[in-house]
């Protein structure tokens, strides 16, 4: 009797433990994934996760499907959890591109260098060059000159800081400004009164303009700019 017992008894303290193990570990049944996409599409973001999804819903490694995400250009994070019983809880958030980066792709919200494959969507955006050093330095210019160019009606198209660490600009339509070292802002500020008040029904036809001078500045017109503005 004494062993009938005790194996009734495994038998009881077993059996409870099987039947958890097989309702908890139960394969995922829902995934669900939110975001709003912009650059990335669900697609493509439901079959990166397939490819992870060969585990149960315990079993499945929460953070390595975390970190396959996000390797994905245009996924700037992911957050991952599970929703009791076989639920998989997706947010996805996108990369926001400021700006092109050299022919590389992009800089994000951080000044981050963001390399794609394909930059055909990113051709809106205004293009800045420099050394991938100076990436934060350029961020911080073009957010400054943005900024006051947008007081005149004015846009950046370009920026780049060279090797000599000067800084030239381009605005529409297609003015390139060389700035030089030092002082760019103040003199870009000065420019813009200038195009402002005395040049604003001839900045169309200005293709240069050098401000590298302590004293003004050097204006190199278009081709055939004397006959248009004398047609005015």
């Amino acid at each position: 009797m004494s062993l009938l017992g005790f194996m009734g008894w495994s038998l009881y303290k077993i059996e409870p433990l099987k039947i958890i193990q097989e309702y908890t570990n139960r394969p995922i049944a829902n995934v669900s994934i939110q975001g709003e996409f912009k650059y990335a599409s669900q697609a493509h973001i439901e079959a990166l996760v397939a490819e992870k999804l060969s585990n149960t819903f315990l079993e499945l490694d929460i953070m390595a499907l975390k970190s396959h995400l996000e390797k994905h250009p245009w996924i700037d994070r992911a957050v991952v959890a599970r929703q009791w019983p076989d639920t998989l809880l997706i947010k996805i958030i996108e990369q926001q591109p400021i700006a092109r980066w050299n022919n590389q792709g992009f800089l994000n919200l951080r000044g981050e260098i963001v390399n794609l494959s394909n930059k055909t969507e990113l051709n809106h955006l205004p293009l800045l060059r420099a050394d991938d050093r100076y990436t934060e330095r350029v961020m911080q210019q073009y957010v400054l000159m943005a900024k006051l160019l947008s007081e005149y009606q004015f846009a950046p198209l370009v920026l780049e800081l060279d090797n000599t660490l000067a800084w030239s600009l381009t605005i529409a339509p297609a003015v390139t400004i060389k700035l030089g070292r030092d002082d760019s802002i103040e003199k870009l500020q000065r420019l813009m009164r200038v195009l402002q008040h005395d040049l604003n029904h001839h900045a169309a036809y200005i293709e240069t303009v050098d401000m590298r001078y302590k004293q003004g500045f050097a204006i190199s017109w278009k081709q055939d700019t004397a006959v248009a503005i004398d047609g005015q």
